[in-house]
């Protein structure tokens, strides 16, 4: 009788744990299904941003098989950026924001080549080009008996404007390299990140300039009173530093 009991529990307490272990599975780590069709979006972003009407979704932007940017313009002609992620199953709305200005989303902030530089501008600005910056100033000092140098870095990536006001792009591997190169060469009590913001010490420093036809540098605007953004599930979208000609050092 004993034996019967136990082999029925045995039965039981297997079948409860592969059916824990599918759950999470399903949840966790199953493949993404195919992202909803536009009229879905529509209801699935202005659900989460009840505020903003839409008038129409640009596209959609792979970064990977998980992570996709939805670029769309409001009733109020404002261009909006939303960014999606496979969570838990079904595709989720994390945050949207405008797009008047590039940003920085950082899939895993502890992994640089998940970060991806993002933008959405109104067509009728003048840029044709937008170029993005990674800038470090030359230092050399000690820190906690530890004697450091920093070389100076300034590394260019450009994209072209003239074919579409929205897109992504991901962190150059050149830069990525410079992160990896930067954490083996100084003081351990350091680590370095990339900062949009930030001109302090050892820091990674990212910047954009958007360019007109004649190389000049323009303003660009959004037709909005300024920067709104919706936030609803944990996150990393960065605005980066804009930049002036005058900050950048030339070559002769």
């Amino acid at each position: 009788m004993m034996k019967g009991r136990r082999k029925i529990f045995t039965i039981v307490g297997s079948f409860l744990v592969v059916s824990f272990a599918l759950v999470i599975y399903l949840v966790y780590f199953s493949k993404p299904g195919v992202l909803p069709n536009e009229k879905q979006m529509v209801e699935l972003i202005q659900k989460d941003v009840p505020r903003v009407g839409i008038k129409t979704v640009q596209d959609t932007l792979t970064l990977d098989e998980r992570h996709v940017v939805v670029p769309f313009i409001t009733n109020k002609d404002e261009y909006w950026l939303s960014y999606w992620e496979w969570k838990r199953n079904k595709w989720t709305v994390l945050a949207a924001d405008t797009g008047n200005e590039p940003k920085l989303w950082k899939i895993d902030k502890n992994d640089p080549s998940s970060y991806w530089f993002v933008w959405n501008f109104r067509p009728e600005n003048d840029a044709t080009s937008l170029s993005f910056y990674l800038l470090n100033q030359r230092r050399y000092g000690q820190s906690n008996g530890e004697e450091y140098y920093y070389p100076q870095v300034q590394l260019e990536e450009s994209v072209v404007l003239t074919t579409s006001p929205f897109g992504v792009m991901q962190i150059p591997k050149e830069w990525q390299q410079h992160h990896t190169e930067l954490q083996r060469i100084q003081p351990k009590s350091h680590t370095p990140m990339y900062y949009p913001f930030s001109n302090i010490g050892y820091e990674l420093n990212l910047g954009w300039i958007a360019y007109d036809e004649a190389h000049e540098e323009i303003f660009l605007s959004n037709g909005s009173s300024g920067n709104t953004s919706y936030i609803n599930h944990n996150v990393n979208v960065e605005y980066i530093w804009r930049l002036s000609a005058d900050q950048l050092e030339r070559g002769e």
